[in-house]
């Protein structure tokens, strides 16, 4: 497993600092105010999840959502995460704390 970079700053980063980010290809979290940043996944990695969420979305009952990458989910303003897979509850995907991109 690689290292993920991580950003250092004064203060602590917040969501509305990471939307502002331009768009450069590399992956952007949040992890309690600090950021991190990782390249994209490669081909085998992809394909690995995309089996992964066939198989969830085939087992979760209607009451739980399985979504697939990019989508960012925002419990706080310091934490954006983007899951490669995320499996939440069916009302909590319709909220702000779950975009997809």
């Amino acid at each position: 497993m690689s290292s993920v970079p991580v950003m250092p700053r004064e203060v602590e980063w917040t969501v509305k600092d990471l939307e502002a980010l331009p768009d450069d290809g590399l992956q952007d979290e949040l992890l309690d105010g600090i950021r991190l940043v990782s390249p994209g996944p490669v081909g085998r990695h992809q394909r690995a999840c995309a089996r992964l969420h066939l198989v969830l979305a085939a087992a979760c009952p209607p009451e739980l959502k399985v979504f697939f990458a990019p989508v960012d989910w925002q419990p706080d303003g310091r934490t954006s995460l983007q899951p490669d897979l995320l499996v939440i509850a069916g009302g909590d995907a319709d909220s702000r704390r779950c975009t997809s991109r």
